[in-house]
């Protein structure tokens, strides 16, 4: 079996990344760790590990009121954000979990959209965390 990697974050246990070569799973690795370069580890795994189901976790505060927000924006048509968007309002309104990938791409929505976002404090925290 080969050797794969995974980035993980530290405060919550959840992976960031799925499994991929050291190349790729390093460079994004160094990209988290500029922004937190306490909060995310290297982990080596095999490719059985893979099959393990995402972890879900509690939604921020910060995350529910970003989600807010998405009901509010105009999607470019065909792109599938508004999808992903509306399958994060259903979970918002309902059990409040989310997958650490899932809030990584709740952030690249509210940067890509942020001419329609109002709170600059989700702009400022969107471009910290975005990583597309």
């Amino acid at each position: 079996m080969a050797t794969k990697y995974r980035v993980r974050n530290k405060r919550t246990g959840s992976y960031v990344t799925k499994a991929v070569n050291s190349v790729k799973a390093f460079e994004c690795y160094k990209k988290l760790c500029s922004l937190d370069p306490q909060g995310y580890e290297l982990i080596s795994i095999t490719e059985q590990i893979e099959k393990l189901p995402p972890e879900l976790r509690d939604m921020t505060e910060l995350e529910l009121k970003a989600i807010e927000v998405l009901k509010l924006i105009s999607y470019n048509p065909g792109s599938g954000h508004a999808d992903f968007a509306n399958t994060l309002i259903e979970k918002a309104e309902g059990e409040k979990r989310i997958t650490e990938r899932q809030s990584l791409y709740l952030w690249h929505l509210i940067y890509n959209y942020r001419r329609q976002v109002n709170d600059q404090a989700l702009i400022n925290e969107a471009k910290m965390r975005k990583i597309y």
